[in-house]
């Protein structure tokens, strides 16, 4: 194998791109971006913008507001002349990155809004490389010739995901000189290949192994074998399916029991409470609209709460997050109609998005019940003679694919019936 390699200098000149100009509206919508993608876990790059605040603090703590932002702002780690750009008391115009929000440990609420500064009033906090670039020595970049396997999707093709390409290195390192396996070297071979290519694998971890193949009849092809890691070692997939099905011992007896129960603790960002309600928000962000949401992970159409997994029905919280989406905010009007959103609306979504299998069987006569147990908070705004957290149950019958029935909930006072 022959390894080519090429020097390459650049010299082209980085310009920066124009800022967002912001006011304290656009401040407020990035800052929600900016929580929403930490707590989906996918962070926000940093957005270059230009905006006037006033200085209300300088030296170590450098922090300034902007008319009509609902969150302080901060200067992330000036320098020394950094800081002295800044007058306390004093309008200033900013030019930086939006980085980061700080958040409130106790309440979650954002407390900061955190800028790396780039110029104040005109003035750049570090000097620029226009007139003298700096072009630093190549590098010598080698190339390496590899095998890729595309897909085709009936209208373009991607890179196959968990796929390996044997490569006439890899075909060397086994021993074979003829740039294929033969025999039963595949099942002897991949399973030390993986091992070695693949060292912190974990278990259940899947790969598929495209190879070339010299067969019996002297022709050469092109075969691809799937193994599972089971923890120790590579196992080429048999083909065989294992089949496991739900049973429940009655009576002495082990019977067929499809019937799923859904238990959700009152304990914050905690499963399965956390992937059940945040399926509830997203759906009714997109069905019902984001006048309902608040901070991405709870929603006031029904009352789900993936932060604090449970389902809020305080009439207070109600009106601080959505009251624009609740004309009459008369508790007795707006609790009844979430406790019917939810029961009729977004339970049987929810359902369906995370079950979407769930259907009748075949031979079996009993009825199909999926049940959640979970907990509805009111606050110290009591309703139907209750507060605090009380714990509820919703219960719903299969009636075909994905398609779920109301059959008891405490809320209605137990079995439902001509729903």
């Amino acid at each position: 194998m022959t390894i080519n390699s090429e020097n390459v200098v650049g010299s082209e000149i980085y310009d920066y791109p124009a800022p967002i100009e912001l006011d304290g509206a656009a401040m407020n919508t990035y800052r929600d971006e900016f929580v929403a993608a930490n707590k989906d876990g996918k962070g926000k790059m940093g957005i270059y913008v230009k905006f006037t605040a006033n200085v209300i603090s300088t030296g170590n703590y450098t922090n300034f507001v902007v008319e009509g932002a609902e969150t302080k702002c901060s200067a992330y780690q000036p320098t020394e002349a950094t800081k002295a750009l800044f007058k306390k008391g004093e309008d200033a115009v900013i030019t930086g990155y939006m980085m980061s929000v700080n958040l409130d440990r106790n309440t979650g609420e954002p407390t900061y809004l955190n800028f790396i500064i780039t110029s104040v009033n005109g003035t750049a906090t570090a000097p620029m490389a226009e007139d003298n670039p700096y072009v630093p020595a190549p590098t010598p970049v080698e190339s390496v010739p590899a095998n890729s396997l595309y897909t085709y999707n009936g209208s373009a093709w991607s890179l196959a995901s968990n796929v390996v390409t044997l490569t006439n290195d890899d075909y060397t390192a086994m021993g074979q000189k003829y740039g294929n396996l033969s025999g039963t070297l595949p099942e002897t071979l991949l399973p030390v290949f993986l091992k070695n290519k693949f060292p912190y694998a974990l278990a259940d971890d899947v790969k598929y192994v495209a190879y070339k193949y010299y067969g019996s009849d002297k022709s050469t092809t092109v075969r691809c074998k799937e193994l599972t890691y089971n923890g120790s070692e590579w196992v080429m997939n048999t083909n065989v399916d294992v089949v496991t099905e739900q049973y429940v011992k009655t009576k002495g007896s082990w019977m067929f029991n499809p019937n799923v129960t859904i238990s959700i603790p009152n304990v914050r960002q905690s499963e399965p409470g956390l992937t059940f309600y945040q399926t509830t928000v997203d759906w009714v962000k997109a069905n019902e609209g984001e006048g309902y949401i608040d901070r991405g992970n709870s929603e006031f159409f029904s009352g789900c709460s993936a932060f604090y997994c449970n389902v809020n029905h305080d009439i207070s919280q109600v009106e601080k997050y959505a009251s624009s989406m609740w004309p009459d905010m008369t508790q007795s009007v707006v609790i009844p109609k979430m406790r019917e959103n939810f029961l009729y609306v977004t339970m049987p979504a929810t359902l369906k998005a995370l079950y979407p299998e769930a259907n009748l069987i075949d031979g079996y006569t009993q009825p199909i019940v999926y049940e959640i147990d979970y907990v509805t908070y009111y606050g110290s705004s009591a309703y139907d003679g209750k507060s605090g957290n009380v714990n509820d149950t919703v219960r719903y019958e299969v009636t075909g694919k994905a398609d779920f029935k109301l059959i008891y909930s405490t809320w209605l006072g137990g079995e439902v019936k001509g729903e």
